[in-house]
């Protein structure tokens, strides 16, 4: 049998992985806000001309502007004289255009 002796146990300190990171939990991000007319089911009447302009300043990707042009140009002949579109066509505004309408609900 052998007996243990003090000095065959070594301890190491560990470095943190950068220099002046602390163990500390990090905050988590906050949610991105939205509307809450947005998340309001009831149908809404969405004006034409509004939709335009906000598909012409919106960035985003060539296919969806695309997309939005295509969709505004065929909806032109529902809408009335002063740009009013059906309520019909409330989900399919919703849809195409999503967190963008922010801008428009007031």
């Amino acid at each position: 049998m052998r007996l243990r002796k003090r000095h065959d146990r070594v301890l190491a300190a560990v470095p943190n992985a950068e220099p002046g990171a602390t163990n500390e939990p990090q905050p988590r991000p906050l949610p991105e806000v939205v509307s809450l007319a947005l998340h309001d089911p009831t149908p809404r009447v969405w004006n034409l001309w509004q939709l335009e302009e906000l598909a012409a300043t919106s960035g985003g990707a060539p296919e969806k502007a695309e997309e939005r042009a295509i969709l505004l140009l065929h909806l032109r002949r529902f809408a009335s004289p002063a740009g009013e579109l059906p309520t019909e066509f409330d989900p399919l505004v919703r849809e195409t255009f999503g967190r963008d309408l922010a801008e428009l609900v007031t």
